[in-house]
């Protein structure tokens, strides 16, 4: 089952792992915590939990208890993304619901899923959602008065 929002497909570990962060273990052990696919959910899971930090794949490689270049293989075939689009696309559905919910300003909801520069956020926003955040929100909010 996969999830639609805007137009792109978030592949199903991304509402089934939100819970399942291993936030006890700075790693992952391949063999006391499962196969690949379980490795790379986990990671989804911590990136859903740190949307608002710095993430590199070799950070993210380390939790997964395997190198950068085949984490990225593995992730990509887990998920259909390669990692750090995936967090683009996470970061960008995080800042659509803030927005949605309508109580930050843009800067505020930038810092929030991650860009320390608001105008870089605008930009990453737009080319996603084809629609500035203010835009977005604006929208968003007349369709609730409705």
């Amino acid at each position: 089952m996969r999830d639609r929002l805007d137009g792109f497909t978030y592949p199903s570990p991304l509402n089934s792992v939100r819970s399942a962060a291993p936030e006890a273990s700075p790693g992952l052990d391949a063999r006391t915590n499962g196969g690949p696919e379980t490795r790379i959910q986990q990671c989804v899971a911590f990136m859903c939990q740190h949307l608002d930090q710095p993430l590199q794949v070799a950070a993210l490689a380390a939790r997964a208890s395997t190198s950068p270049s085949h984490f990225f293989v593995l992730f990509k075939r887990v998920t259909g993304s390669p990692p750090i689009d995936y967090l683009i696309r996470l970061r960008m559905q995080r800042a659509c619901q803030l927005l949605d919910a309508g109580l930050l300003p843009v800067k505020d909801v930038a810092a929030a899923v991650g860009y320390e520069d608001p105008f870089y956020f605008s930009r990453v926003f737009k080319s996603m959602h084809q629609v500035a955040p203010s835009h977005y929100r604006a929208h968003s909010q007349v369709g609730r008065k409705r």
